[in-house]
């Protein structure tokens, strides 16, 4: 089985620098795929991504099983040796809008209580 080409590789036989100035990645929920584009907007590299069991909708709070939506940036790429799934990309959720978000839906009565009737945060 032929090795895939990295996300550097393609870059550079491209003639886009890596890791790309300004470079975006868009997570496509309904398709459950992962893109990384150059800064210039070209399209890279995509990837099959792994969602929680209930994806449609913003992430509120902990143990929604949702994915978190809005711009972020990433603190850290993360891979396994092994698995179905070999990497992961932490980025910096909540930001300030998240937080704004959560706390309105506190107010409203929308965040549910755990087990031991704390509200849930916002994970």
């Amino acid at each position: 089985m032929a090795r895939e080409m990295s996300l550097k590789k393609i870059a550079a036989a491209r003639g886009i620098p890596y890791p790309s100035p300004q470079g975006k990645i868009l997570v496509d929920k309904a398709a459950r795929t992962l893109t990384f584009y150059a800064g210039d907007g070209t399209p890279l590299k995509e990837y099959p991504i792994a969602l929680g069991a209930h994806p449609v909708g913003n992430k509120l709070y902990e143990w929604d099983q949702r994915t978190p939506e809005g711009t972020y940036r990433v603190i850290e790429k993360i891979e396994k040796k092994r698995g179905l799934f070999r990497f992961a990309i932490q980025i910096d959720y909540p930001n300030p809008a998240d937080r704004k978000r959560y706390q309105k839906a506190l107010a409203s009565g929308k965040i549910p209580k755990d087990r031991k009737g704390k509200y849930r945060d916002i994970g």
